[in-house]
């Protein structure tokens, strides 16, 4: 098998091909990692596309794939894969930003996922500290009706004052 490098008049040196290569084989492993958990995730690369499972082995060692199973992974995984593998050799600096911004937004989640559980937690140890209900089962009524004045300073309740409009709702400038 013959190893392929840039001719000596091209702008473009054998080192940076060399480079590049590696970089691709070193992107592709990462995804195929991502891509198939194990165990047997050589074998599961092999059946999809088409290999021994010694050379999937390889590729998850760094090695890039030749141009046929090059081919069969971009059509296997389509933009994903390519733009994965190639994008930063070829200046798409789109897929790796949206790759961080997906990233972003799952630490983001995650944030939100603790805060939401603080306040659940922090909600029932308040429904510990609010007063039993009645001996009865019903539910006991606050003294301050609501909708009258004082109730709509009191903490935590609602003021009756938005006004009931029969018909249609009427939107501003009307």
């Amino acid at each position: 098998m013959s190893k392929e490098t840039a001719p000596k008049d091209s702008p473009v040196s054998a080192q940076a091909v060399e480079l590049a290569r590696q970089e691709v084989g070193l992107r592709c492993a990462t995804f195929l990692r991502d891509a198939y958990l194990p165990p047997a995730r050589a074998k599961k690369i092999a059946r999809d596309v088409g290999c021994s499972p010694a050379t999937a082995k390889d590729w998850l060692a760094g090695k890039p794939p030749g141009t046929p199973h090059m081919l069969a992974l971009m059509l296997r995984w389509r933009e994903r894969f390519t733009g994965y593998v190639f994008g930063p050799a070829l200046g798409w600096d789109g897929y790796d930003g949206a790759m961080r911004r997906i990233e972003d937004l799952r630490r983001e989640a995650d944030r939100l996922a603790r805060d939401l559980q603080q306040l659940r937690t922090a909600s029932r140890s308040e429904d510990v500290e609010r007063p039993a209900p009645s001996s009865s089962g019903a539910r006991q009524l606050p003294e301050t009706p609501v909708g009258s004045p004082a109730s709509a300073s009191a903490p935590g309740r609602f003021s009756s004052e938005i006004p009931f409009n029969e018909g249609e709702p009427k939107c501003r400038g009307q």
